[in-house]
């Protein structure tokens, strides 16, 4: 049995889209590490008990439950119950779900339709939709799963630049062409959505170099004042438009104002059943369904000449410390370890823990690094169920064949290296200029924190590092100690990938 890999992209939603899912009445909302729904007044009516929650589609809203995914109904009831491992959204009354390495179309009974291609793509209204098979194809399939067409071409999207923005028809030439009215707002890209345009900025000043994105509607006179980390674009024409801010799902309405979530009573429950007093932390669970993007920050200082920049691109504060007697590290060798004994804050409101790269030796060590950011990932031990981890005998990462139960596989992912992974497109354009060396020196040391995942899974855990001596410039592998951890079955296999419009966790 051969396992692939699956590369599910979020593509620009077309104006059919838009005005299908216009009449939502319900809209999920995140309270720290849980997910309810709201309705459009704000009022909770689908309380925070799931691990994720989603856009309704077609009358029902994928949730995330014990691990697995299923779909409920605006009553809250949970119709196709929680097996998946992922799931797409409805449309046109049928969905994408993915156990394990199969892939397969569903109806709205949970029934498997068809499937057993490399990639699927959701239906559209003309009722066909777009499938990638193992040999390489494109092809054209109707709801019974009949090829319709072989050797199509993938439609191109919307694109933008500062000045004008045109549309593309399917073969890439160019449809309408407008000039922009955007006045007084600075922006980068912008991208129309009907009525509705959508715009992007990234601040260049700022560390994290992040892109922010407003919205507008000049017809119904507003222009949002708030720069958010993501806007969905699904949801533009609902009673609710759909943003992410701080980390959070947030909504305006269709006057650009915020709408507020009344969350007191959820706050003071969660307070109460925390067992702690008023100055101590409430930290959130990590617990994804996806493969993460790692993003290791360190810098280095002092002169060593490298054949590269070894200050970085965007170089972080993050510098290597000296080793002193207080530190218990190892002895003359260069070690990654996880300390798994106390508690850490990971990305300041998630529980995580702190570990430690310790150079003990006579030699500095040199890493290759993409923005300040280390060639290091987290491993998990692959186990269709709970793992107690005594039948590892390797490392999964280039041999895809045979069983994989107890091999390590990377739940995070190097920015750096996607574009190269992913072989059906550039998804990523790698800035070659932000590739550089960092360097570890003798009898010091980088301090760093990793999120404690949690799920449904029970595993093994630890860190994957790539490095270089300085005297003999050969790369090597080495891993930290191993610790016990949870993952959710698709942390194994799926690339929660994005486009330009929808930042990643933002939902739909």
């Amino acid at each position: 049995m051969r396992y692939f890999k699956l590369f599910l992209l979020l593509f620009l939603v077309n104006f059919s889209v838009l005005g299908q899912n216009s009449e939502r009445t319900l809209f999920p909302f995140n309270f720290y590490d849980s997910w309810g729904f709201i309705n459009v007044k704000g009022e909770i009516v689908v309380s925070p008990i799931y691990e994720e929650a989603f856009n309704f589609h077609d009358g029902l809203a994928k949730v995330r439950l014990d691990g697995y995914f299923g779909f409920i109904d605006t009553s809250g009831e949970l119709v196709i119950p929680n097996q998946f491992d992922s799931a797409s959204d409805f449309h046109y009354g049928i969905a994408i779900a993915y156990k394990g390495n199969h892939s397969f179309y569903i109806n709205k009974k949970g029934k498997e339709l068809f499937g057993g291609y490399l990639m699927l793509y959701d239906f559209k209204e003309d009722g066909y939709a777009t499938i990638f098979t193992r040999g390489g194809e494109f092809l054209l399939v109707n709801k019974k799963g009949e090829i319709i067409k072989k050797g199509i071409n993938f439609v191109n999207e919307d694109f933008f630049d500062k000045k004008t923005y045109v549309y593309l028809d399917e073969y890439g030439n160019v449809k309408e062409k407008y000039e922009s009215n955007f006045k007084g707002i600075e922006y980068d890209q912008i991208q129309e959505f009907g009525d509705y345009l959508v715009y992007s900025y990234r601040d260049r000043y700022e560390k994290s170099y992040q892109t922010k994105y407003g919205v507008a509607n000049f017809k119904k006179g507003f222009v949002t004042d708030t720069w958010f980390d993501g806007i969905n674009p699904k949801t533009l024409t609902d009673n609710l438009i759909q943003l992410k801010n701080n980390g959070k799902i947030c909504y305006i309405n269709q006057q650009g104002k915020i709408a507020t979530i009344d969350t007191k009573t959820l706050e003071l429950n969660r307070f109460l059943a925390s067992g702690k007093t008023s100055t101590d932390a409430i930290l959130q669970k990590f617990n994804i369904s996806h493969i993460r993007e790692a993003s290791y920050e360190v810098g280095s200082i002092g002169n060593i000449p490298v054949s590269r920049s070894h200050g970085g691109w965007l170089p972080s504060k993050n510098v290597f410390k000296k080793i002193t007697s207080m530190y218990n590290f190892k002895p003359n060798t260069l070690d990654i370890v996880v300390d798994t004994e106390r508690n850490e804050i990971f990305e300041e409101v998630y529980e995580g823990y702190k570990f430690y790269i310790t150079n003990n030796t006579k030699d500095s060590i040199f890493f290759e690094a993409y923005q300040s950011k280390l060639d290091l990932v987290v491993q998990a031990k692959y186990c269709k169920d709970d793992c107690d981890g005594s039948n590892c005998d390797g490392d999964l990462e280039s041999d895809w064949e045979g069983d994989w139960e107890g091999h390590w596989e990377a739940i995070e992912y190097l920015q750096k290296d996607l574009e190269s992974d992913i072989k059906a497109g550039t998804i990523h354009l790698i800035d070659n200029h932000a590739l550089h060396q960092l360097y570890l020196i003798p009898k010091t040391y980088w301090e760093l924190s990793i999120p404690k995942y949690h799920g449904i899974i029970k595993t093994k855990l630890r860190l994957k590092l790539i490095y270089k001596t300085q005297r003999t410039g050969k790369e090597t592998i080495m891993y930290s100690n191993e610790f016990e951890g949870n993952v959710n079955p698709a942390q194994y296999w799926y690339y929660k990938l994005y486009d330009h419009t929808m930042k990643p966790d933002l939902g739909d």
